[in-house]
């Protein structure tokens, strides 16, 4: 190993790492509701209940988990002279893969809702997680909007991807080599969106299509500019702008995303990503 690289990680020591940041997070998220419960007055499941509702509450409590996880992961992991930089596989990129991440991301999103959907066939998401997800995406009050965009284009994507493509993905790589890394960080992403197991594997499934593109690029800025995409089509598409059904129309029965619209979404991501593939050129040593 290169003096400058950081040290590999075993997939048993990523397991746990995305275990306390789960722990971590549901500790924080606990503990902003009771002090909602101490200050406002409120019971517990009220208190519960309105952080729930809160993309900023959210999106703090998740860079404040998953930042702590960092911290510590890059003092064990990083090498002995290894840069930040070089420690979360953090290079620059080029504008053009840059925009075609992010064309891809958003592309991907539909293809994505769409598998959700048929999972729930066999295994729905329960009434209150549904009624949850469209509440968040439908407000039309400008600074909801402003709260959601901070919490799930800017806080997700830059956590997430500076721990699973940036501390695992290449750590685990270097101790287990490329697919075990490319593959067991999508997992380890998966299991960090607990709840329905179509959200689950629809995070699995995300986590593959951005650990390509962080493999690709050998960088994590075109996976997070692409995850970003991902997140961010629900909140410029949303049903008043052009109601989907299966995608942005809540429905108490199982609706389905039109194929004409899949099948464009999936084209549109594809093409994107070959273009991606086009302009990126790995070299001999790449990991």
């Amino acid at each position: 190993m290169n003096r400058e690289e950081r040290a590999p990680i075993h997939i048993a020591w990523a397991l746990l790492a995305t275990l306390v940041a789960f722990v971590l997070l549901v500790l924080l998220f606990q503990g902003t509701a009771q002090l909602r419960v101490v200050g406002r007055h409120e019971s517990y499941s009220e208190a519960l209940s309105a952080v729930q509702r809160s993309p900023l509450t959210l999106g703090l409590v998740q860079a404040a988990a998953f930042g702590l996880v960092l911290l510590l992961g890059v003092r064990i992991f990083a090498g002995p002279s290894a840069s930040l930089r070089t420690t979360l596989n953090v290079r620059p990129v080029p504008s053009r893969v840059m925009f075609l991440a992010f064309v891809a991301g958003m592309g991907l999103q539909i293809p994505l809702a769409e598998l959700a959907n048929l999972i729930q066939i066999v295994a729905p998401m329960s009434p209150e997680q549904m009624a949850l997800q469209a509440e968040l995406f439908a407000s039309t009050d400008p600074k909801a909007i402003l709260a959601l965009f901070f919490a799930v284009v800017l806080v997700a994507p830059f956590t997430e991807e500076l721990f699973f493509r940036g501390l695992i993905l290449r750590g685990v790589t270097q101790r287990h080599g490329k697919l075990v890394g490319w593959l067991g960080s999508s997992v380890l992403f998966g299991l960090s969106h607990p709840g329905a197991i179509a959200t689950i594997l629809y995070s699995m499934l995300a986590g593959v299509a951005l650990g390509f593109v962080a493999m690709r690029t050998q960088s994590i800025l075109a996976s997070l500019v692409m995850h970003a995409g991902v997140n961010f089509l629900p909140i410029a598409l949303p049903k008043r702008v052009l109601p989907i059904a299966g995608f942005n129309v809540p429905s108490e029965l199982l609706m389905h995303v039109p194929a004409p619209i899949v099948i464009g979404s999936l084209a549109i991501t594809l093409v994107a990503l070959a273009f991606l593939v086009r302009y990126t050129e790995l070299t001999p040593n790449d990991d």
